[in-house]
């Protein structure tokens, strides 16, 4: 079984890519199948051209830095060249946005060209980042609850979902997508002015990916107790799309 840290959909390709700590995995035909060396990909996000960004640590003979920094990949995760930091930071929470990168190594860092950091205040460490498309803002689930940031993280504010968010996800520019420790989901359809709180449980996630499919429907995408499911009616019917 797979201990899954991120999910995502390929933007270009629709591919379902699941990083865990055994690498980074696709599923090809009906089956995960790994993608690259193998590297525990604490840190994983995708930008909208396709370049992939991690984070975590490579396994024994793996010819990365331990910890790897900044990782990027212009080939879908089989190669991977370091961007920054490498040997020195450890991101366990990432994202990518049009403002740049934003990552979590005990420190929350911002950087706009993968190289230079500026270090930034939080008032909780985040267990997850997630930046939306074209504003940028960036979310991040705390123990002081889901705080957003409209300046790359410089100053941030207090969201109230109807459940703790424990995960969160923007499907697109103003669609928000969280799930809470019981497994509910809750979506904002006004980046996180209103809230509705979703009545079925899809079971506590390890991580969370949410888009829109091409008939533009909100498309939900959870690892949930080394299944991998997706839903279009906000947990109402699930599909397994690997096990």
């Amino acid at each position: 079984m797979l201990h899954v840290h991120g999910i995502a959909r390929h933007p270009l390709t629709g591919d379902l890519l699941v990083a865990s700590h055994q690498g980074l995995f696709q599923k090809v035909d009906g089956k995960l199948a790994r993608i690259g060396p193998a590297i525990d990909l604490m840190g994983f996000t995708i930008d909208d051209d396709g370049t992939l960004y991690a984070s975590g640590h490579p396994a024994p003979g793996t010819d990365l830095p331990q910890p790897v920094g900044l990782i990027t990949s212009q080939d879908t995760g089989r190669t991977w060249q370091v961007a920054s930091l490498g040997g020195r930071s450890d991101f366990h929470a990432l994202t990518v946005g049009p403002d740049g990168v934003i990552g979590f190594d005990g420190t929350l860092r911002h950087t706009s060209d993968n190289t230079t950091w500026t270090t930034r205040d939080i008032p909780s460490p985040p267990r997850v980042l997630a930046a939306a498309p074209t504003s940028g803002k960036v979310l991040a689930t705390t123990s002081a609850g889901l705080l957003m940031s409209q300046d790359q993280g410089a100053t941030w504010s207090s969201l109230d979902p109807p459940q703790t968010a424990v995960l969160v996800a923007w499907a697109d520019e103003e669609t928000i997508v969280t799930s809470s420790a019981e497994g509910r989901l809750a979506t904002s359809r006004d980046a996180g002015q209103t809230w509705t709180l979703h009545p079925e449980s899809i079971g506590q996630a390890e991580a969370l990916w949410a888009g829109r499919t091409s008939d533009g429907q909100l498309e939900i995408i959870a690892s949930v107790d080394g299944r991998v499911i997706s839903t279009t009616d906000a947990g109402t019917t699930t599909q397994t799309l690997v096990q």
